[in-house]
């Protein structure tokens, strides 16, 4: 398996003169990372890729049992993923912060240890009309 990579930015970059690819563990992090830091609706050619952030945690009162089994479901529909092991994560509401963590094992017994994230998510994009929401930070 490969894929694009992306930096500590999320954004892709370049190595040798092409766009990086990533492969084999590092291709599935980055593809179990880029579900959760993708709003529903930010991509014109997917639709229905991400997370519905604004239907969820954004909220008021939020709904974070909803957003925690949608995530849930979206990553366990990847067909590399056997199964998730661990997903702790906590949204601070006064940061507009949430903060996961995430171990998946993979179809071939590997585990793929996502730690320490965080995405901070703002309804003021929302209102101008502006994409890349969430974004990590």
């Amino acid at each position: 398996m490969k894929t694009l990579g992306r930096n500590a930015d999320n954004d892709l970059y370049i190595e040798s003169n092409s766009f990086a690819i990533v492969s084999d563990l590092d291709a599935q992090c980055a593809i179990i990372e880029s579900i959760l830091q993708t709003q529903q609706g930010e991509l014109q050619f997917d639709d229905e890729a991400g997370i519905d952030y604004f239907g969820t945690i954004l909220m008021n009162p939020n709904r974070i049992q909803l957003w925690e089994g949608i995530v849930k479901s979206k990553i366990q529909a990847l067909s590399f993923v056997s199964r998730i092991e661990d997903f702790k994560y906590k949204y601070v509401v006064s940061e507009s912060t949430l903060y996961w963590s995430m171990v998946v094992l993979n179809q071939d017994g590997e585990k793929i240890i996502i730690t320490d994230r965080k995405t901070t998510l703002s309804l003021a994009d929302r209102k101008s009309g502006s994409a890349g929401m969430p974004r990590p930070i």
